[in-house]
């Protein structure tokens, strides 16, 4: 259980202009024409925290952006073992809903399987997909076979799990070689306080998406050079497997939106 300390803190954060954000500064470089509605949606374990210094990079150049708290976390005190597949779902095709024009939807790590799912269930509402070092998964399988899959990663080093709820959190001791090894002292004590159970659902649904709705969305991915949570030779295998229109390259470690920050914006706004 998160302390009431922990839960003001993440509010905090989120009143940084973090979760929700559709500011459109003023004097910004970006175009009318050029400006966009990105997405965020974070991965396993994480929560719309993560997104806190690529948000205002976004900003500043004048595009909207929602950075999602997928169920379980942001003060949601729904119970983590009860979730489903459809509720991770659901939380972004509220924010699709309520947009007037197409997103840019980006999916990190875990959450690529969602945005998938969203693209299948929301395609006129999605401009394009882009996978961050993310899960790209091919019909039917799962992000769970690709991840025991992959002989490289170090993710089991620092994952534990509970036996009687099948839920997983991470060993403190281990996040930042797995995560964060590129990251600053301030961001891996921020990320090791913030980072929050995670439910096995959206790890073992068969990414159920069709060439009529989902294959119609332009897809973008993002590899990171350095990630030890999913290996480059996994990424790459990946979009081997589900071809994308352009695949840009971050020298970084899982967590970018860290290390890298102008790095993701660069990548998010060029794609």
């Amino acid at each position: 259980m998160k302390t009431k300390r922990t839960l003001q803190r993440r509010r905090n954060i989120l009143a940084l202009g973090v979760a929700g954000a559709t500011l459109a500064l003023s004097g910004c470089a970006a175009p009318l024409s050029m400006k966009e509605h990105f997405v965020l949606v974070h991965g396993q374990w994480h929560g719309a925290w993560c997104w806190s210094k690529v948000v205002p990079l976004l900003q500043a150049q004048g595009h909207r952006v929602t950075a999602i708290d997928l169920p379980g976390r942001g003060g949601d005190v729904q119970d983590l073992a009860k979730l489903t597949p459809a509720d991770y779902v659901a939380a972004v095709t509220r924010v699709l809903d309520a947009a007037p024009e197409p997103v840019v939807l980006v999916g990190h790590s875990l959450g690529g399987g969602t945005v998938s799912l969203a693209g299948e269930a929301r395609p006129d509402k999605i401009k394009r997909l882009v996978y961050l070092t993310a899960f790209l998964v091919p019909p039917g399988k799962t992000m769970g076979s690709i991840a025991m899959s992959d002989k490289h990663a170090l993710t089991a080093k620092a994952v534990r799990r509970d036996a009687q709820t099948g839920l997983s959190s991470l060993d403190p001791a281990f996040v930042r070689e797995v995560f964060y090894q590129d990251c600053s002292d301030a961001d891996v004590a921020m990320a090791t306080r913030m980072v929050t159970a995670e439910s096995g659902a959206m790890g073992r649904a068969p990414i159920l998406v069709t060439p009529e709705r989902y294959g119609r969305i332009k897809r973008v991915y993002v590899e990171c050079l350095q990630d030890r949570a999913i290996s480059l030779s996994v990424q790459r295998a990946m979009v081997a497997a589900m071809p994308c229109e352009k695949v840009l390259t971050l020298n970084t470690s899982h967590s970018p939106f860290f290390s890298d920050p102008a790095g993701v914006v660069q990548a998010l706004t060029s794609s």
